[in-house]
């Protein structure tokens, strides 16, 4: 394919693609950060405005093509939220000149309300708990009767909460920790 004019970089991106690991997709899965995006977004804004959005356009279709064809199941609510999200972003970077990945996620990060909530939002797209991104920070508060509610008296489904709260309660310990506020 370097004989078509492939570059070398091209020509990964390509072999992972093929792999159902694209940048859109391990950035989804929260392998990698939203900067990775960067070499698409610079090819983006060489472009003009109207092929620059079909070329994002394009990505997004792929990953999605590409994700569902990996995992042989349809991606959920969520997943596809994130998704756009993330497409939202590119397009926001390749849209304002004066606007950068490093400043978009600075701006993400103190609207969500600060570098913990967006640690723990990764993790849990780690985990595949695509469900709970949104709302984790409120799961705290729940009670036991609660949690069997919001997990329909499911017992995959309250262990998958179970598994959120230890998640978050391990976060909070291991940031007592770093901070010297426990011995």
């Amino acid at each position: 394919m370097s004989l078509f004019g492939f570059s070398r970089e091209e020509l990964k991106e390509i072999f992972l693609i093929v792999l159902g690991h694209s940048a859109l997709d391990r950035i989804l899965s929260g392998k990698m950060n939203e900067k990775a995006l960067k070499p698409v977004s610079d090819l983006a804004r060489t472009l003009d405005p109207q092929e620059a959005l079909n070329l994002l356009r394009y990505c997004r279709l792929m990953s999605m093509a590409e994700t569902v064809g990996t995992r042989r199941t349809d991606l959920t609510q969520e997943e596809l939220n994130e998704l756009f999200d993330l497409y939202e972003s590119m397009v926001k970077v390749v849209t304002n000149r004066e606007l950068d990945w490093d400043r978009l996620l600075d701006e993400k990060i103190s609207a969500v309300g600060g570098i913990r909530y967006m640690a723990i939002r990764k993790i849990l797209k780690m985990m595949n708990q695509f469900l709970f991104l949104n709302h984790w920070s409120e799961l705290m508060d729940k009670g036991e009767m609660e949690k069997e509610t919001l997990a329909d008296y499911d017992p995959e489904k309250l262990s998958a909460i179970e598994r959120v709260i230890s998640l978050i309660e391990t976060a909070d310990h291991s940031k007592r920790l770093i901070s010297g506020r426990i011995p």
